[in-house]
């Protein structure tokens, strides 16, 4: 029979798969970022070696979009760092748990139903927990590859208009 509480912890367990998820979908998005990254940070050494028609003002601009693009680098990374998720209680020390609950309910009317009850309860509790510590780290997750594009974003701009700058000159 199903608790009248059974919709709301089928949400609550999907929104906790949800956030697991997330934290590898941040990662992707950041692996793309730093070579984003890498390449304007190519193409800026190549402006600054490689560019005698540079004016002193792309020049500058060019600085610039280095010192964007490695705290870009450090954001993007510092997001990468391995995170400490909450996860699932292993399938063992699980079943080893609802063994301790049958010797402990054995003796009730009742036992399957106390059982269950204190699966589901025990298990939405840490399902919270887990949503809780895990939304957490993707909120810091997400600020960080947001500040990354952003940096990465400002470097862009100025490689391209150093691009039009040169190739107008030429």
């Amino acid at each position: 029979m199903r608790r009248p509480l059974g919709v709301f912890e089928d949400i609550i367990r999907d929104q906790d798969d949800f956030e697991f998820q997330l934290g590898d979908t941040l990662d992707i998005k950041t692996s793309i970022v730093l070579v984003v990254i890498t390449f304007l940070a190519t193409q800026s050494a190549d402006f600054l070696k490689g560019t005698p028609i540079l004016s002193p003002f792309w020049s500058r601009a060019q600085i610039l979009s280095i010192l964007c693009l490695i705290i870009a680098g450090m954001l993007a990374l510092y997001e990468l760092l391995p995170k400490k998720y909450m996860v699932r209680m292993p399938p063992d020390q699980f079943l080893k748990w609802v063994e301790d609950l049958s010797d402990f309910y054995k003796e009730e009317a009742d036992p399957i139903a106390k059982i269950d009850s204190a699966i589901n309860d025990v298990e939405i509790e840490r399902i919270k927990a887990r949503f809780a510590q895990n939304s957490s780290i993707n909120a810091l997750k997400s600020r960080l590859l947001v500040g990354s594009f952003y940096f990465s974003l400002t470097a862009l701009v100025i490689n391209l208009f150093t691009l039009l700058s040169v190739s107008l000159a030429s």
